[in-house]
């Protein structure tokens, strides 16, 4: 079962949709521990000011992708289309060779 069948409509049980966003939350934190991890392997993570180069630039601001998907997890109402949101969100990082590929283009958050 995936979000997409939630989304559009499909009947589902409260437990699968539970169920789904459970795993869906641990496999988020999976990917946010890993951009955690490569952006301590940089030497500008100690640094306050702004990243020097793109590669730097764009893990930060995968870092802050990740962390604004967490906090709308963490919503104590969160509709289906939110978690969708947070889903595609999440998609547009991966991580590859020790490098962050994100694509910057917005996903505009459902209210």
């Amino acid at each position: 079962m995936n979000l997409l069948s939630l989304v559009q409509g499909r009947k589902s049980t409260p437990e699968q949709e539970i169920l789904y966003l459970n795993s869906y939350k641990f496999q988020r934190s999976k990917k946010a521990m890993k951009l955690k991890e490569q952006w301590k392997r940089t030497k500008s993570y100690k640094k306050k000011s702004w990243p020097s180069s793109q590669d730097n630039t764009e893990m930060l601001l995968g870092l802050v992708d990740a962390k604004i998907a967490s906090r709308v997890l963490l919503m104590l109402r969160i509709s289906k289309e939110q978690i969708f949101w947070c889903e595609e969100k999440m998609k547009k990082l991966a991580i590859s060779d020790g490098k962050l590929q994100r694509d910057p283009s917005p996903i505009h958050f459902p209210y």
